[in-house]
């Protein structure tokens, strides 16, 4: 099948899913305690499914663009959820994975944009943020928080090549104060900074 088609397949598996849960949470609110637990056990699994499916959507979801960008709605619109829930887990660089995506073939949906600015700017790539953040202000209304980010881009790089010499010199220096822990996995070591 075309990612296309995979991509409808998943898509079509993961509404389901979608709507599942939403019966879900809709009945435990109206159930008697004795089934609620019955209930939020159901949607546990449900949800777990659903998560696991996200993963597969998402890389359904680039293929499918990559075939045929700014073509499906549906696809940019699940994409561009995709990296909302990136941000808002902050995983940076897999919202910036998608958004890269989505600008360079220009997307029309400025949100693409604006969270690749937010992307970047949480990444301390403030010119790029900068850069993202601009084209979406441009093209219409932006969310506060791109507000403040793009507002913030400037001086934010200023602090940040700063705290970069800071960190040479204390690199150079080699003498703040670490803790080793010992893990299950391996050593961690910690540095304190001054």
């Amino acid at each position: 099948p075309s990612a296309a088609q995979q991509f409808e397949q998943l898509h079509t598996q993961w509404m389901s899913f979608s709507g599942q849960m939403e019966k879900l949470a809709t009945d435990y609110q109206t159930a008697d305690p004795a089934q609620q637990e019955t209930i939020r056990q159901q949607y546990a699994q449900v949800a777990t499914q659903a998560e696991a499916l996200l993963a597969k959507l998402r890389t359904a979801g680039l293929a499918a663009y990559a075939e045929a960008p700014n073509k499906d709605q549906r696809i940019v619109e699940m994409l561009l959820s995709s990296a909302a829930a990136d941000l808002s887990r902050d995983r940076y660089e897999s919202a910036m994975e998608v958004t890269q995506i989505l600008a360079s073939n220009k997307c029309p949906n400025p949100a693409a944009y604006e969270f690749a600015g937010a992307a970047a700017y949480c990444m301390d790539n403030f010119e790029l943020a900068g850069k993202y953040l601009q084209v979406a202000a441009d093209a219409g209304p932006i969310s506060p928080m791109g507000r403040n980010y793009l507002t913030d881009t400037a001086h934010a790089a200023k602090l940040w090549k700063a705290e970069q010499s800071k960190r040479a010199l204390e690199a150079q220096r080699n003498d703040l104060p670490r803790v080793k822990l010992e893990t299950n996995r391996g050593p961690i070591v910690i540095e304190l900074f001054e």
